[in-house]
């Protein structure tokens, strides 16, 4: 099946907000205003809905960096604030908007603390149903479940589901502040799955949902490489995601379903577009006929990463999409890698691959090793050790080793799975 076409993108900005504001993520609500929340400020504000460019409204101002937020009622929000980089404290903060008025003062109410050990930095959230919760704990590496009582003014939590793919990467070689692990979460009820962005592990990823529990029915699974990835919106129909590239300055489409992460592709930001420097939240706008075709994208103008060290103004966008035409298909643009692969369940342990060129095959997509090796001429220079070692690897790798490391890895984080009859 052909690879439906890439749409094409216009960007408008709705607001701006001033420069070094970090603006977390957002909540479209149903009267077309949106919540934003700004993390390093420690802020809620609104975006008034208008025709035209406006000056967004203070909500309230935190005690805590506040990050995530999730509509779990009629203009009835839970909102995430923790302390991810100096005690790790957190709570979950419920704030009613029926009847607020900008400019009122907004009543916010405490309604958890967590008091796990375990708790590091709270993150993305969304609903997993009917008072439930699923909020991303990037540097403890895990999605906590949060079960909310009565009216949302009390709650419970317990780990939903820890994963390798969640942890983040105090060793990384990229500028302050660190990558966090598990980042952006969505669930599709329609799918049946959970989706998360695991920044420090580049990787795009899904969990099986229970419908009945909630609860985890199965293990993650690997669905594309994409590096730099924050949250994301999910359009369930069209079978895509759109996922902000933070540092990368990108918007890109990324296919819901496992082997097809070659067709991961940048809507927006390539060539670099000024509008969109440090994309890191995406939300579907409410308004009938909104769902696949308008999103709203929040912008921190360079704050963590300014392009040539300046600085612009953070905003918030509003992205409309609209059929485009079947591009080129050349190589796939999932990263800065000008070339990704993919590589069947490899050995990466018995042949001692080295654990940059493991890691670059785990997040790779679909080829033999020995086309790969082919492939790998028009590698950049920092991957050329892995022509190498996967000209070995097309030797000496057989089926039988194929099925044993398929068997030993679970087949959680493989492409595919081991299919004799395929060999």
């Amino acid at each position: 099946m052909p690879m439906a076409p890439v749409p094409e993108v216009t960007l408008t900005p709705v607001a701006y907000f001033p420069e070094e504001y970090f603006p977390e993520n957002l909540a479209v609500r149903a009267d077309g205003s949106v919540l934003v929340t700004a993390v390093l400020q420690q802020e809620l504000w609104l975006v008034p809905r208008a025709d035209s460019l406006v000056e967004p409204v203070l909500v309230h101002r935190f005690d805590h960096p506040v990050t995530g937020l999730a509509e779990v009622g009629p203009d009835v929000f839970v909102i995430s604030v923790t302390e991810g980089y100096t005690t790790h404290e957190s709570h979950l903060v419920r704030i009613d908007l029926n009847g607020w008025r900008p400019g009122d003062p907004a009543s916010p109410e405490t309604v958890f603390s967590f008091d796990d050990e375990r708790v590091r930095a709270l993150n993305g959230s969304c609903l997993l149903g009917p008072g439930v919760l699923a909020v991303a704990d990037c540097f403890a590496g895990l999605i906590w479940r949060v079960d909310l009582g009565e009216g949302a003014r009390s709650a419970t939590a317990r780990v939903w589901l820890a994963h390798d793919t969640m942890a983040d990467d105090p060793d990384s070689e990229v500028a302050p502040p660190p990558q966090p692990g598990v980042n952006g979460v969505r669930y599709s009820a329609r799918r049946g799955y959970l989706y998360y962005t695991s920044t420090a592990q580049q990787v795009f990823m899904r969990v099986p949902v229970d419908p009945d529990t909630l609860d985890p029915a199965g293990g993650a699974e690997f669905v594309a490489a994409v590096d730099n990835a924050d949250d994301f919106c999910v359009d369930a129909d069209a079978g895509f995601a759109y996922v902000t590239r933070h540092r990368a300055s990108t918007l890109d489409r990324v296919p819901l379903e496992p082997r097809h992460g070659s067709e991961v592709r940048h809507v927006a930001g390539d060539p670099f577009d000024e509008a969109l420097i440090g994309p890191s939240s995406a939300a579907w706008g409410r308004d009938p006929g909104d769902h696949g075709r308008v999103l709203y994208v929040t912008t921190d103008g360079g704050t963590t990463a300014p392009p040539g060290g300046t600085v612009r103004n953070a905003a918030l966008l509003r992205a409309e999409l609209r059929p485009g035409h079947q591009r080129s298909q050349g190589y796939p643009l999932v990263s800065c890698d000008p070339v990704r692969f993919t590589l069947p369940c490899l050995p990466v342990g018995s042949v001692g691959l080295s654990a940059a060129v493991s890691s670059w095959l785990v997040r790779s997509l679909t080829l033999p090793p020995a086309t790969a090796a082919g492939q790998l001429d028009n590698a950049p220079s920092q991957l050329s050790d892995a022509k190498g070692q996967l000209g070995s690897l097309a030797n000496k790798h057989t089926r039988a080793q194929r099925q044993q490391d398929h068997e030993t890895l679970g087949g959680t984080i493989c492409a595919r799975p081991f299919d004799p009859e395929s060999e």
